[in-house]
């Protein structure tokens, strides 16, 4: 009921409405969950013009942009990290320790990789290698056509504690660069896991973990955490500059600017070559962000916008002065979500996909 109240206030002073172009259950039985749905650890993937959707609970359904269903199977494993399409497979990891691969068409499984850990990460692809860290800082390749093991390194990270999960692998040039849960940022030789550098970026307790999404561009790797955000050499791992900011959602970048988010709730716009916040832009609370815990989830950057989405909300913010303005209000909170083109794919936390155009 208060809720119902709120969202009232925000349509008398002219807010956007609440947004559901469409709506589909992971579950058969959706509907009966409460709102507070278990910590989403899986998510939404899109590639291979499908939209694949997973749920903790054990779901995990093939849509499209349309909001048509091909396909929803129950898993034999509770999916633990978002789940990635390569070529015509689906590949997620499980809390029991397996990581496994279905085929695109039809939802049936292909193989699977018993990897004993309660956490890893989604998996990176390089020709024909399936790359994943584990949460007791393993760093594990697979065929990915048959799914078994290539080579494996053993415990680059000091610590198996991880307040989130454990980030996904960036691949470049051959190279493989892993953030991890002390603060370890590292470099790899794809084809076998040798060790091409490792650095300590981050060194408090808890707070280090590197478990934002990796940045990069010619030179750097953009690494950041609740304790901060830096720059670092991809050929040497040389520090080049740090900022002491408290990252509250995954980066983004463009040729010249890193825009990241504070738990101020301050847009920064960083000058990737100085290391300078050139830029600042305060996004207020909504009415709901108390009813709800509101809370950044990502953000998302086209040529003219830049998008901020929240559990509660989406805000739009126009280049050049990036003021902010709501464009979305969620019903029920987001946990999980993924842009594909115009189009917003959310797990919301009853466990229903919706689907929302820009």
């Amino acid at each position: 009921m208060k809720k119902i109240f709120l969202l009232l206030a925000l349509w008398a002073l002219g807010l956007p409405a609440p947004a559901r172009d469409k709506s589909i259950p992971l579950e058969p039985d959706a509907m009966l969950r409460s709102k507070y749905h278990v910590y989403e650890r899986a998510g939404v993937a899109a590639g291979q013009g499908a939209i694949v959707a997973a749920s903790v609970r054990g779901w995990l359904v093939k849509t499209d942009a349309s909001g048509k269903v091909y396909w929803r199977v129950k898993s034999p494993c509770s999916p633990a990290c978002v789940p990635a399409i390569e070529e015509q497979m689906v590949v997620y990891a499980c809390e029991n320790g397996k990581m496994l691969a279905l085929d695109l068409a039809d939802g049936k499984q292909l193989w699977q990789f018993a990897f004993n850990d309660s956490v890893a990460s989604g998996p990176a692809f390089h020709e024909q290698l399936l790359i994943f860290q584990t949460g007791d800082g393993r760093v594990i390749a697979l065929d990915k056509q048959d799914g078994k093991i290539k080579w494996l390194t053993r415990q680059l990270s000091r610590s198996n504690l991880s307040m989130r999960a454990a980030a996904s692998p960036l691949v470049l040039d051959d190279i493989i660069y892993i953030g991890m849960a002390d603060g370890n940022l590292a470099a790899l030789k794809a084809d076998n896991g040798e060790p091409v550098w490792q650095r300590r970026i981050f060194d408090k307790p808890i707070t280090s973990d590197l478990d934002f999404p990796l940045l990069a561009d010619d030179k750097a790797v953009y690494a950041s955490s609740l304790e901060g955000l830096c720059a670092v050499s991809r050929t040497s791992g040389k520090n080049y500059w740090c900022i002491d900011e408290k990252i509250a959602a995954p980066p983004v970048q463009d040729e010249n600017n890193i825009y990241a988010l504070n738990t101020a709730n301050e847009l920064m716009l960083i000058n990737k070559l100085a290391g300078i916040v050139e830029k600042r832009v305060r996004v207020k609370e909504s009415a709901l962000a108390k009813a709800e815990h509101e809370k950044p989830l990502a953000i998302y950057l086209t040529d003219q916008e830049l998008f901020i989405l929240f559990n509660t909300k989406l805000v739009r913010m126009k280049s050049p002065d990036y003021s902010p303005k709501t464009a979305r209000i969620f019903i029920l909170p987001v946990q999980r979500a993924e842009k594909a083109d115009k189009t917003m794919f959310m797990i919301n936390s009853r466990g229903y996909l919706e689907i929302s155009h820009l």
